[in-house]
């Protein structure tokens, strides 16, 4: 069996996906100011994927603390 949803509801569900994917949160890394798509920032596997070790390293103590604890 096969869920269908009303043609309203797909629209709407594609735009409430495409609101939360241009949510960001704003950066510096390196002395560069960013935005991140805030998804990117909430899911730690993704996250873990394209940060390395040298990018964690080049954000400040403070930085560091507040991605923790956010």
């Amino acid at each position: 069996m096969e869920d269908i949803l009303p043609q309203n509801s797909q629209k709407s569900s594609a735009s409430t996906q495409k609101r939360q994917l241009l949510k960001t949160e704003e950066c510096i890394i390196n002395g560069e100011k960013i935005k991140l798509p805030l998804a990117l920032c909430e899911n730690t596997e993704l996250f873990q994927a394209l940060f390395s070790v040298d990018s964690w390293n080049a954000f400040t103590e403070h930085q560091r603390r507040h991605l923790m604890v956010n």
